[in-house]
């Protein structure tokens, strides 16, 4: 599958935002954009802690970051089931 352009995607982004402000999101499209980008935002830095600590080993701050990210990322999962 294609990736938007990010001009394309910011812009599809605002465009979600304002229906779901509007309630005129019937099938929850623009909802469920909004909360997969949101989603999606909590994986990358979970990722980038992940790599931080390939490229320069284990320390406390990393890892409670990384349990930081994590707990919200469960939290979140956790809220939508």
């Amino acid at each position: 599958m294609a990736k938007l352009d990010p001009k394309n995607f910011k812009m599809a982004l605002r465009e979600a935002a304002r229906m779901r402000e509007a309630n005129e999101d019937p099938y929850f499209l623009a909802t469920a954009l909004l909360n997969q980008n949101f989603r999606l935002r909590q994986l990358e830095s979970v990722a980038n802690l992940a790599e931080q600590v390939l490229q320069s080993g284990t320390t406390d701050e990393l890892l409670e970051q990384m349990q930081a990210a994590l707990s919200s990322i469960r939290g979140d999962a956790k809220k939508a089931a």
